[in-house]
């Protein structure tokens, strides 16, 4: 059966195809209203994977009112992977909203699910709250498994991907990672390892201390280059420098850690903290800031001090850098 009659004209969204085909053709009615149809056939009509290529498939779609196109909907074997693909009322956008790959055994879920009220597909202009899909609220899109067995790699971090997650299995002595596309506050966009949520590098901790003679208003490294340390910060957002000690004179000292690729050319990668200016002995805690965009890498990192006044001679005897 067909369900074009002799005389009507065939259109396709790609290529030219032939009319060499049949469909099984079962229709529907409610009322007078609605009307639907469900067609098994052996080629894919508008936007085949590719033209007259024979490939079994199933079209699902319906009008509402009578003569008025709704988003209509294809399941499909394309070379292996079952697709289920969602068309545009009007006929000129389409999506895989649903996949699984009968190789790997995976299965992905594509976005953009929500056609608007217009009747087409929404690329991604409408936020999430305002629609549902029957129970799971999805925007973007979301990939769980392993990425490096489908030949993809981690895309850049772009609006494109912002909260989209992609999961990936570790091999033998690597961890699994779930990472989520994020925008800083810094308003850039970085992949964020959801596991990985806090780490603190202590690069100080005596009792006795190190102390700083003459320290000045400018600043020293405050360790030595043995008390440097390397830490990644790929997948972190924000850092600060907590540190300790006690400066007899009574005057504020401070404590900031920057970071180099080189141990040459230094940055600062924390706010700098600073004491209360007694002579007490105690914990400082400086303000979390942005991880700079240079710093998002495997780097080396130092304490770096200062005083307020050119002759104090502050002691310090915890330095930590804390990231999340």
């Amino acid at each position: 059966m067909s369900d074009l009659l002799p005389s009507e004209a065939e259109a396709y969204g790609v290529g030219v195809m032939d009319r060499g085909w049949l469909d099984a053709v079962f229709e529907g009615r409610s009322g007078t209203n609605s009307f639907a149809r469900l067609v098994v056939g052996a080629k894919t009509l508008l936007g085949a994977p590719e033209p007259n290529v024979v490939i079994p498939h199933i079209h699902l779609f319906a009008e509402f009112p009578v003569g008025t196109n709704k988003n209509s909907y294809m399941i499909f074997n394309n070379f292996g992977m079952l697709t289920f693909r969602g068309y545009s009322a009007d006929g000129l956008t389409q999506k895989d909203l649903l996949q699984f790959d009968f190789d790997t055994d995976l299965f992905a879920v594509g976005g953009h699910f929500k056609p608007t009220m217009a009747g087409a597909w929404d690329l991604g202009s409408i936020p999430p709250d305002d629609y549902r899909w029957r129970d799971i609220s999805l925007y973007g899109w979301l990939f769980l498994g392993d990425i490096t067995n489908r030949g993809i790699s981690l895309p850049s971090p772009t609006s494109s991907y912002r909260l989209a997650g992609i999961g990936t299995r570790g091999g033998t002595g690597v961890k699994d990672n779930y990472q989520i596309c994020r925008k800083r506050t810094a308003g850039d966009y970085k992949w964020l390892d959801i596991f990985d949520k806090f780490q603190s590098v202590s690069l100080l901790k005596d009792v006795e201390g190190i102390t700083k003679t003459d320290i000045g208003t400018t600043g020293d490294e405050i360790l030595f280059a043995s008390h440097r340390s390397k830490v990644d910060l790929t997948y972190f957002d924000r850092c600060r420098a907590v540190f300790g000690g006690i400066n007899n004179e009574a005057a504020i000292f401070y404590c900031k850690i920057q970071y180099s690729t080189n141990q040459t050319a230094w940055s600062d990668l924390t706010p700098e903290g600073a004491s209360d200016g007694t002579a007490n002995e105690q914990i400082c805690v400086g303000n979390w800031g942005n991880i700079p965009i240079g710093a998002l890498s495997d780097v080396f990192i130092r304490a770096y001090g200062r005083a307020a006044t050119s002759t104090a001679d502050p002691t310090y005897k915890t330095i930590e850098l804390q990231v999340r």
